[in-house]
């Protein structure tokens, strides 16, 4: 799995006007779990608040998949 740059391309869309849960990766907090928000074109992340920090998110990746067990 590799990182997708937020200018080349954002998740998908899901019913509800957010993408699915992503990791995301932005210079402040690292690597942490969140969803963009399509109606107002910003991120959402886990327990932080991208435009608080005023720190963008940069790349994401789909969650792997769950183990087999």
């Amino acid at each position: 799995m590799n990182w997708i740059n937020v200018n080349d391309r954002l998740p998908t869309e899901t019913d509800f006007g957010f993408s699915e849960i992503v990791l995301v990766y932005n210079e402040l907090e690292g690597i942490v779990l969140g969803q963009y928000d399509f109606d107002n074109q910003s991120w959402e992340l886990a327990n932080i608040d991208a435009h608080e920090t005023g720190d963008e998110v940069t790349y994401w990746m789909p969650l792997p998949d769950k183990p087999t067990v």
